[in-house]
């Protein structure tokens, strides 16, 4: 699995690990981010926004990336912290200027630009996609079509798991490789 591939997993799985502080829902590593950088999370989100780094952000308060990344993997959910290279990954996502993609709080990714995109976010399903989806659909108790514009919309698929109260396992047991990939690439 390629690390653009794990730190989109990365962001999406942290992300699930939320507190609110209202009705809204702040991604768990801008939590943990917050924390360490001596900042609100509502001022860690907009400077995100605007297009800075979490890096940024660090070197801007005198804490050293290093620490930041630390601890961030220290607040890791353990599924991640066992997938192997996680402070790379890490890395490559505190280093990431802006929010991040679906699910971590900023608009939906533009849509793909061929027509012979496939996946959630392209312009067609494959029939190995279509039956994830409609098993994933099942397993949240909701449409396909609810469920993929849902997900097109920017909704982590962390997010309705959690919003379901679906363990990580039992997503585990229907998901099929390939159903967020782009097979056009």
């Amino acid at each position: 699995m390629s690390i653009s591939a794990v730190s989109s997993q990365l962001l999406s799985t942290i992300s699930s690990t939320t507190s609110s502080s209202s009705s809204s829902r702040v991604p768990g590593h801008i939590s943990v981010a917050a924390g360490v950088l001596g900042m609100s999370e509502e001022e860690v989100t907009s400077a995100l926004k605007s297009g800075s780094s979490l890096a940024d952000l660090a070197e801007s308060k005198g804490i050293s990336e290093d620490d930041l990344v630390a601890a961030l993997v220290e607040n890791a959910p353990d599924e991640l912290k066992e997938s192997g290279d996680i402070t790379e990954i890490t890395t490559a996502m505190v280093e990431q200027k802006g929010m991040g993609g679906p699910g971590a709080g900023g608009p939906p990714p533009p849509p793909p630009s061929s027509e012979d995109s496939t996946g959630v976010l392209g312009t067609t399903l494959t029939s190995s996609q279509q039956e994830t989806v409609d098993t994933l659909a099942d397993l949240l108790d909701t449409s396909s079509e609810d469920l993929l514009s849902q997900l097109r919309s920017g909704t982590s698929l962390a997010d309705l798991l959690e919003d379901s109260d679906i363990s990580y396992d039992q997503l585990a047991g229907v998901v099929a490789s390939g159903l967020l990939i782009d097979t056009s690439l």
